[in-house]
């Protein structure tokens, strides 16, 4: 850069002391050449301007551009414009203004003109464009001045990318927390007590249904949108926060212009000065309306419920005396004739079997056999009603020693057999013994009914899991089933094989079925036939 085209620019900014030439004598011009002396004096000072005017410059934290006003040609810039966009001093003599500004050429003349004009013109806010072709957001500031003979824009340019990056940044805090508090239906506010002057979020202003260029909120302006019932509340609650050091929550109705109301919740604190005193509140408003409704909408059906459920005690009450009546019928009015036709059939066998023939003695065996049977079956009807009326005690069963017990049992009755029992130890679990006990004792003597026809058996009593869950089961290797026919097993009186074939009354299974789905569980079975079953149960 030429130390003379510095001159013109310390003439015109007067950043720095100059010589004050108005204090020279007069026709300096011919007195310096006859003053060697004076000359010195003055270039002396011009030199120590010029000095004054680099340094002043080069540090200057802000980008400074000279450019010619008419070519656009830069002219000088000082390191902070060159480290700023990115160039060498000899690589930005070489640009003109079009390299480095991102718009238009015919908007850069527009713009130079203006300047021209105005001889002082602030721009405000635009972008330069950097060496390696990115964007600079700078505020920027444009004089003309003389240089060398001919005018030059002098641009002054301060980098303000991070206060940009700072302004968006908290504009997609503020967009995102705009979009939470619609989402949410919470709105905020603050209000200056002395001023009687709030400002509002938009989502309050959307809650009470104004659009902000159309309502002022004030204290009174805002009672106005409450619901008259509940003005009071509002300015007890107001008075004891401000006056009392009471803060709290409020719900109060609302009423939009447009008619409709609406329930709102209110937090909010007490903003105080540096005295100490009172001076404004701030706080949150929430939209809770649907949530009245539907809390509204749960207490209606909690009552409905109630009713049903009262209804529904009252008929199983009633159908539990029925069936009481009815376990009392059958166990006295339907034994005692099964009782007599059992006894009155079995005296003519003994007193009168040389009057019988071999026909006759087989029909009052069968009588005794059918009488008999009735009476298992009004036996297992009994213990099945009772599956569902006697109340479940909770306790830990031991179900390994249940099943230990109920083999031994089944092996003493039977010691002929030659089965092999295995129980896997340590099976606990939670529930009623006597309803546990029943429901194994039922599985284990139907794998011992199923396995009869076996020389040699085995029955497993173990658990597995089954769709995250424990499961136990009860494993024979008898005569099995058909299992399209498996739903059949546990409803009552249901038999897939012949009486004849193998005993039983149909109900066992069904015991099973009401047992475990009173302790919250499920049974199911699978089986082939020939090739044993194996039952299931969770509990």
């Amino acid at each position: 850069m030429a130390p003379v085209e510095r001159r013109s620019l310390i003439d015109e900014h007067k950043r720095v002391p100059m010589v004050d030439l108005g204090n020279l004598p007069e026709n300096l011009e011919g007195r310096v050449a006859d003053n060697p002396e004076l000359l010195q004096a003055v270039a002396a000072e011009l030199r120590e301007n010029e000095e004054r005017y680099r340094a002043v410059v080069e540090q200057a934290a802000e980008g400074i551009l000279l450019v010619d006003v008419d070519s656009k040609r830069v002219l000088e810039a000082n390191a902070a414009y060159q480290d700023l966009l990115g160039y060498s001093p000899e690589e930005i003599l070489r640009l003109s203004l079009y390299d480095l500004v991102p718009y238009p050429p015919e908007s850069m003349d527009c713009y130079a003109r203006r300047v021209r004009e105005q001889r002082s013109y602030v721009s405000g806010e635009r972008r330069h464009r950097r060496k390696d072709g990115s964007l600079v957001d700078v505020e920027a500031s444009a004089n003309v001045i003389s240089y060398g003979g001919r005018e030059a824009m002098c641009i002054v340019v301060r980098d303000i990318s991070g206060r940009k990056r700072t302004e968006e940044a908290l504009r997609k805090s503020e967009s995102s927390l705009a979009a939470a508090q619609r989402i949410a239906h919470l709105s905020n506010f603050d209000y200056d007590v002395e001023r009687d002057v709030a400002r509002w979020s938009d989502e309050l202003y959307r809650i009470f249904g104004f659009a902000p260029q159309q309502f002022v909120p004030t204290y009174k302006s805002f009672l106005g949108s409450v619901h008259p019932d509940d003005r009071q509340s509002i300015r007890r609650a107001v008075r004891e926060a401000l006056y009392e050091g009471r803060e709290d929550s409020i719900e109060y109705r609302i009423l939009r212009p447009n008619g409709d109301a609406r329930v709102v919740h209110t937090r909010f604190e007490v903003v105080r000065g540096e005295t100490g005193g009172p001076i404004g509140l701030i706080g949150t408003v929430q939209d809770v309306t649907e949530r009245k409704r539907a809390e509204e909408e749960i207490r209606e059906l909690n009552q409905q419920l109630e009713q049903r459920v009262r209804r529904r005690t009252a008929q199983l009450e009633a159908f539990n005396r029925e069936l009481e009546a009815f376990s009392y019928s059958v166990s006295h009015d339907l034994r005692a004739p099964l009782r007599g036709i059992d006894g009155f059939s079995q005296i003519l066998l003994e007193d009168y079997a040389d009057d019988l023939d071999e026909e006759g003695k087989d029909y009052l065996g069968r009588v005794r056999g059918a009488s008999q049977r009735m009476g298992r079956l009004i036996d297992d009807l009994l213990d099945l009603s009772r599956m569902t009326r006697n109340e479940m005690r909770r306790e830990r069963v031991d179900l390994s020693a249940l099943a230990e017990g109920i083999a031994e049992e089944l092996e003493r009755a039977q010691p002929e057999r030659r089965v092999e029992f295995v129980v896997k130890g340590g099976l606990v679990a939670e529930g009623d013994g006597t309803l546990l006990r029943v429901a194994l004792e039922n599985l284990l003597r139907n794998a011992w009914k199923f396995t009869s026809k076996q020389p040699r058996a085995r029955i497993e009593f173990g658990v597995t899991e089954h769709g995250g869950a424990r499961a136990y089961f009860v494993r024979d290797d008898g005569a099995g089933f058909d299992e399209a026919y498996a739903g059949k097993l546990f409803g009552a009186f249901q038999r897939l094989h012949g009486a004849s074939e193998f005993e039983g009354t149909g109900i066992g299974l069904a015991t099973v079925q009401r047992i475990v789905h009173r302790h919250g569980g499920r049974v199911w079975a699978e089986g082939r036939v020939g090739h044993g079953a194996t039952f299931y149960f969770t509990l």
